[in-house]
């Protein structure tokens, strides 16, 4: 298991989908970081970022800027690379140019996945992007097999721990495939994975731990429900409470679903890049930085 170094490999190619525009109290200081919508990942280098459609529902449905009317949907681009001995980390907030989403499909037999499967994707307005494969091998998704997932579980609430912005990577997840549907075969119809996914994650890569492939993405958490009776005399009442929890199963689409739902886009010719920046001329000749402290400087206990 080399699970470290795949996390390596992937992590340049998650982004996170967030809205330009966060709902504020008069008096009150903006957000730490913009609100994070859902996750992603480029799946091709002009540009093209995959997720579900519920998360560019979600992104079609933000307010526009009151002055100008422009969308404030957006994606944050994570860059990062290393200098001397340490790393440099930076991210790169990236306008989103066009959406396609699935809205119809057909199986030549009969089809035991979602009717319709959740899948959709984003262009942004940059090329040059990383992008991660989609492994379409027969085979690939077995019962048992180790997988991990990466992408944003809670939305920005775990990039802003303490208050402050305290890391700027995606948050990695481990766990197996639990079961393929509608049994074991060469190209299931789909899959869950024993891994716990919370809001913010929808969209988020699968990939197995020892290969920088992906095999599916993150599209839906099973919920159970725990219930109370509830009863008092003063005042008189009676009743049910219900409550949904999250459980550590989720589902996944197979990636060979995204590759031809991918491949059809380009058939027909609405992927293009051109006039698009390449994604590294749009970083700031004089980003702002943000240096480690000094150690040093502090009190050591007496």
């Amino acid at each position: 298991m080399i699970l470290p170094d795949t996390f390596v490999a992937v992590r340049p190619a998650i982004v996170a989908l967030i809205s330009k525009a966060a709902p504020t109290q008069p008096g009150t200081p903006a957000p730490l970081f913009p609100p994070i919508i859902g996750t992603g990942f480029f799946v091709d280098r002009r540009g093209i970022v995959a997720t579900n459609r519920h998360v560019v529902q979600c992104l079609e449905g933000l307010p526009k800027h009151p002055a100008t009317g422009k969308a404030s949907a957006a994606a944050v681009v994570f860059l990062e690379r290393q200098e001397g001995n340490g790393t440099v980390m930076g991210c790169l907030v990236v306008d989103v140019e066009n959406y396609w989403t699935l809205e119809n499909f057909e199986a030549s037999s009969r089809w035991y996945g979602e009717g319709l499967p959740d899948l959709a994707f984003v262009k942004l307005r940059a090329t040059a992007t990383p992008a991660l494969p989609l492994d379409d091998r027969p085979g690939t998704l077995r019962v048992g097999a180790g997988i991990a997932t990466a992408g944003f579980p809670m939305g920005s609430d775990l990039i802003t721990l303490h208050g402050k912005i305290t890391q700027l990577t995606p948050m990695l997840r481990k766990g197996i495939i639990s079961s393929v549907f509608p049994f074991q075969s060469a190209l299931p119809h789909g899959f869950t994975i024993d891994a716990m996914v919370q809001p913010g994650a929808s969209g988020s890569p699968v990939f197995l731990e020892d290969e920088p492939r992906v095999i599916g993405m993150v599209s839906a958490v099973l919920r159970d429900t725990a219930t109370a009776a509830l009863a008092s005399e003063e005042p008189r009442f009676c009743g049910t409470l219900s409550i949904p929890l999250s459980t550590n199963i989720s589902l996944a689409l197979p990636s060979h679903v995204i590759a031809w739902a991918l491949k059809d886009l380009e058939m027909a010719g609405r992927i293009t890049d051109e006039g698009m920046p390449t994604l590294l001329s749009l970083v700031p000749s004089n980003p702002q930085q943000h240096q480690e402290p000094s150690w040093e400087r502090f009190a050591r206990p007496g």
